[in-house]
């Protein structure tokens, strides 16, 4: 091969296995820090008088099944459980949450 006519060395980076190669860190710490940047911020526990939810999942629908969750009386939020379309299951939280990127404080159930 001509790189080894040349005495050419691949670069340590280009001969490690995808666990030691640094590149797809880069992008999961790309990812891990555009989530902290969401501007949605959880309310615990969920204010008295908030209304109560749907939990109408955008992709799933009406949830099969929901739970309160509630610590010391206080609502803490809910859990729904849909289903998917191979028949499986998806398990999401709904939290009360407030919009810290808006400045008229914004809040509603997210997921």
């Amino acid at each position: 091969m001509l790189k080894d006519e040349m005495g050419w060395s691949t670069p340590d980076h280009v001969r490690a296995p995808a666990a030691q190669n640094p590149r797809p860190q880069v992008a999961q710490q790309a990812a891990a820090d555009a989530k902290k940047r969401s501007p949605w911020k959880s309310i615990t526990p969920v204010p008295v008088g908030a209304p109560e939810p749907d939990l109408v999942h955008w992709q799933r629908g009406a949830p099969q099944a929901s739970w309160k969750y509630v610590v010391d009386g206080q609502l803490y939020g809910y859990v729904g459980r849909y289903e998917t379309s191979d028949g499986g299951k998806d398990i999401v939280p709904w939290t009360w949450c407030q919009d810290t990127g808006d400045s008229r404080g914004l809040m509603k159930w997210h997921m």
